[in-house]
């Protein structure tokens, strides 16, 4: 009778350590009986055969990634916004994207002040050839952008009078105007003003800063 007893106890604790087998290791389940291939309890196995075991996979439908389980996204690469008329504002703020390089500009990419890099001589109100080529892009600019007009300013150095040089200033302005409108640029969009001596860029005493005080520049206006 002991004896009996003690199979039948044994047996339970047989049926006991399986039945705890069973739950945490589920039941020995093939890939194709595998419920909707979905995690569940089975901790060690591995239904798409990627070498990663379920409850670490999750990519338990996809076609094997043998490495790494699961392709990885890629990341997002930053949107760079470029500057195309290197003008210092982005393309998505300016308005104006086609300004020449070294047009001076507003917030908006727009011109305000255009160097033309005229330069005279002393006393002179000639525009030399040597300058026109600055002039002609400055033509182009404004055969594309009809909605700007321009004010063009003629300066002098500080030699002679004020009021000789108010007058001199004047005639360097003209003078530009006049290679405008004879190269298309509607005399109506222009005006010409002359400053003389009172707005100088570099210092007068010395013969290069006093060339750079002897120009005319352009200021737009929409």
């Amino acid at each position: 009778m002991k004896k009996l007893l003690v199979v039948l106890a044994l047996g339970a604790m047989v049926s006991l350590n399986a039945g705890m087998v069973s739950a945490v290791s589920g039941p020995n389940t093939s890939e194709n009986e595998y419920e909707n291939k979905e995690r569940g309890i089975i901790v060690n196995q591995d239904v798409d055969g990627d070498g990663i075991i379920d409850t670490e996979d999750d990519c338990l439908e996809t076609i094997p990634c043998k490495e790494e389980g699961c392709q990885k996204k890629e990341e997002p690469k930053p949107v760079v916004i470029g500057d195309d008329d290197k003008d210092g504002v982005l393309n998505n703020i300016d308005q104006c994207p086609n300004t020449p390089a070294g047009f001076e500009v507003d917030e908006l990419g727009c011109s305000k002040l255009v160097d033309l890099k005229v330069l005279f001589e002393r006393d002179s109100y000639i525009v030399d050839s040597n300058f026109t080529q600055r002039l002609d892009t400055f033509i182009e600019f404004m055969k594309k952008h009809p909605k700007y007009n321009a004010e063009i300013q003629g300066h002098t150095d500080s030699r002679a009078s004020e009021k000789y040089n108010e007058v001199l200033s004047q005639n360097r302005a003209d003078s530009v105007k006049a290679y405008l409108i004879e190269n298309g640029i509607e005399e109506e969009r222009l005006n010409s003003v002359g400053f003389g001596e009172l707005s100088p860029i570099d210092t007068n005493d010395t013969a290069e800063g006093r060339a750079n005080n002897r120009r005319v520049v352009a200021v737009l206006k929409k």
